[in-house]
């Protein structure tokens, strides 16, 4: 892994040293994401709802963090 690993890194190692889920919602899930697992991420999910571009995203950020986090947070409300 990289001497200074990404944020999402970090946080997950950190977290799963106190045994605490770690999502993360990222712009897109690129080729290999599935190593994050190996350094703590419990799930991992696309900022995207489909095929969009760079500038349809952007200017829909904030919908589209707040429905994937509303739908995250529906699951760990039901499991409880």
């Amino acid at each position: 892994m990289d001497q200074h690993p990404k944020p999402h890194i970090g946080i997950s190692r950190q977290a799963k040293k106190v045994v605490v889920p770690a999502v993360v919602i990222a712009g897109h899930l690129g080729e290999g994401w599935e190593k994050s697992y190996e350094e703590g991420v419990t799930s991992a999910f696309s900022l995207a709802d489909g095929p969009i571009t760079l500038n349809d995203a952007t200017s829909r950020c904030g919908e589209l963090i707040t429905t994937q986090a509303e739908s995250i947070t529906r699951l760990f409300i039901k499991i409880k």
